[in-house]
């Protein structure tokens, strides 16, 4: 598996933990300024990461249109080993019924 890569950026001053998601994506799956994203934690072919989608259940987060932005919750990132700067692979999935990005280090 690959996909695009971005890149998990962590910033100690304002403890913000942020995936940057490349717009064409985001338009594919018509995500909004500040639609409500959900998170769930996922194993896809052996990789650990995050599914993040538009629909019910899981920790919600919000997309942020104008940088193209999810903030992550810290606590997940480093459950899953993500440190800044970190190469993040995404791409489009279908789990469950629900489209949306998997992001996996």
């Amino acid at each position: 598996m690959r996909g695009d890569v971005v890149k998990y950026r962590f910033y100690k001053q304002s403890s913000n933990s942020l995936i940057t998601i490349p717009r064409a994506l985001a338009k594919v799956l018509k995500w909004r300024q500040n639609d409500k994203i959900h998170i769930e934690y996922t194993t896809i072919e052996n990789w650990r990461g995050l599914f993040i989608f538009k629909n019910k259940n899981g920790e919600i987060v919000k997309y942020q249109a104008k940088q193209s932005t999810v903030t992550i919750p810290i606590s997940v990132a480093r459950a899953l080993g993500w440190k800044d700067k970190d190469d993040i692979h995404v791409m489009i999935k279908e789990i469950n019924n629900k489209t949306g990005l998997f992001l996996y280090k």
